[in-house]
């Protein structure tokens, strides 16, 4: 028993003991949370101590060969070999060539050390990435049927099919149900898009279509957007009959998501206009411009990303979830083609997409 409290003693002083060494070589920190430069390189540099290391043994070889001369040892080893013409500069050079082999090795090796290490966590983003994807597919499979059932009971509803509802405010109600369940639902088909997309499952069906009437379908289903704001819509059509070799589906859906942020962002009585042209040498080229307040260009890169966007103070607080363009952009990507946006506070936005030649589909 006195073995066992002794020994229970000793380690709470043990514990003591290190807790005050530990307290006691935390270094102190500087007043205000400033550090000089030299001491920044010392606390950030990643090769600091091999720098340390060849910096004092530099400066130690060099004051030793200075004072070697008052060894007399030395000066007898170097009388007896005198063809091997030994002094302090030839054995400072040779020792600090060894120490600069010796810090290359050094920086190699913990250089194929970060690099080993960043591939492996590049793998381990890469596989995370697929899960994410992979959980957002099974997540909007799940999500839509409910959704479906949701959107096709309150249609019933609302056209009476299942007799009449007899209040304005039920049916009022009913409709909000309606309009909520088609916005998450287009979200919902929106995140499964760009899941599909990152795990290379999407696949295009191309055909010949004609750019006159994709244009048509996509101006039909947004200008009831455009007369709610009294929005001039504007369209300019290619000259020449051309056809497009493309996914005709998605790239109306790339259309209608780019006219309606236009729409979107351009106040009351503004304008939007699409325009259409191509060419052998440059393929077809679709501009989708607006007289809305623009974006500021140090967000123009961002809106590209997933759920980002600019500053909704700019726009008016616009509702949206920040999927539209990435979209669009992955999908002319899988075109061969790409989107750019050109855009500057109080001059409006022009997004054009492209088409390269070979998308140019001319019938015999």
């Amino acid at each position: 028993m006195n073995t066992m409290a002794a020994l229970h003693q000793w380690g709470g002083v043990r514990n003591s003991l290190v807790g005050m060494n530990e307290t006691v070589q935390k270094p102190p920190r500087c007043k205000g949370g400033k550090q000089s430069i030299f001491r920044g390189f010392l606390a950030d540099h990643p090769y600091r101590n091999d720098a340390l290391i060849v910096i004092c043994a530099s400066v130690a070889m060099t004051f030793l060969g200075g004072y070697l001369d008052f060894f007399e040892l030395w000066h007898a080893f170097v009388r007896q070999h005198e063809n091997w013409e030994l002094d302090e500069i030839t054995i400072g050079i040779f020792s600090l060539a060894i120490l600069l082999v010796w810090y290359s090795w050094r920086r190699q090796t913990q250089a194929n050390l970060l690099k080993s290490i960043a591939l492996k966590h590049k793998e381990e983003a890469i596989e995370a990435s697929l899960a994410k994807s992979r959980f957002l597919t099974t997540m909007s499979h799940e999500l839509r049927t409910p959704l479906n059932s949701i959107i096709g009971y309150s249609e019933a509803m609302l056209t009476g099919a299942l007799g009449k509802l007899g209040n304005e405010k039920h049916e009022q109600y009913m409709r909000d149900i309606q309009n909520s369940g088609h916005h998450l639902l287009d979200l919902i088909n929106d995140i499964l898009d760009i899941s599909k997309i990152e795990a290379k499952k999407e696949t295009l069906i191309d055909r010949a279509v004609e750019v006159p009437a994709i244009m048509d379908i996509s101006l039909q289903r947004v200008r009831i957007l455009a007369e709610k704001k009294n929005i001039i819509l504007s369209v300019e059509k290619p000259r020449t009959p051309t056809m497009l070799m493309c996914d005709e589906r998605r790239v109306v859906q790339v259309f209608i998501n780019l006219l309606s942020n236009a729409i979107k962002f351009t106040p009351e009585n503004g304008h939007v206009a699409f325009v259409a042209e191509s060419s052998d040498d440059s393929g077809y080229i679709f501009s989708i411009s607006d007289t809305g307040r623009g974006i500021p260009k140090g967000d123009i890169c961002r809106v590209i990303k997933p759920f980002e966007q600019a500053d909704k103070n700019l726009n008016g607080g616009s509702a949206g979830t920040g999927l539209g363009l990435p979209l669009c952009k992955s999908l002319m990507q899988l075109h061969g083609g790409d989107l750019a946006i050109a855009s500057e506070l109080g001059m409006g936005t022009t997004v054009t997409v492209h088409f390269p030649p070979e998308r140019i589909f001319r019938p015999s």
